[in-house]
């Protein structure tokens, strides 16, 4: 899992997830909540959004329990899309417009993607440049062996590995 990215300059005091969303004051991920203005995301209490069935900061008796039940959506935060383009992008990420556009991306992009999300490329810790070449050949051997036998049987590539006809290797 990749670390938490680190809070926006301008709001240092903000905690974010391994996602990028703003954390409560329990530790769980605010519930996006449109906008607040022009360029402005806003997110809110998880619980009174309806996304969390209770805090968990609520005591054990009383699992009804608000952090803020003055407030009808508090705690709320807002961030700007200017400020923070990689946390609110234009685009919202949950909505259907980005997925359209997350399809159309390229070969390229979808195989660097499986590089550093799937095998972990970016939490390697090597100095030489060499090593990262090795490294980035055997992701890219990786990504075509599983491509290959993806939809083969497991038996029948084994009986191919070891070049046995399926007709022998039953008798």
């Amino acid at each position: 899992m990749l670390p938490p990215p680190p809070p926006p300059p301008q709001r240092p005091e903000l905690s974010l997830s391994p996602r990028g969303v703003p954390l409560c004051q329990a530790g769980i991920e605010m519930a996006p909540w449109g906008s607040a203005g022009e360029d402005r995301r806003l997110f809110a209490c998880p619980v009174k959004a309806g996304f969390a069935p209770c805090c968990p900061l609520a005591p054990e008796n009383h699992p009804d329990w608000r952090c803020r039940p003055e407030a009808k959506m508090a705690p709320v935060v807002n961030l700007s899309v200017e400020q923070n383009p990689r946390l609110c992008p234009p685009v919202p990420r949950n909505s259907s417009r980005f997925q359209d556009l997350y399809r159309l991306r390229s070969t390229c992009e979808r195989s660097f993607s499986v590089k550093k999300e799937h095998f972990e490329l970016e939490r390697a810790r090597h100095r030489r440049r060499s090593f990262w070449l090795i490294r980035l050949y055997l992701m890219a051997i990786l990504q075509h062996v599983r491509a290959w036998v993806a939809d083969k049987d497991p038996r029948d590539l084994l009986d191919h590995l070891l070049g046995r006809s399926r007709e022998r290797a039953a008798a």
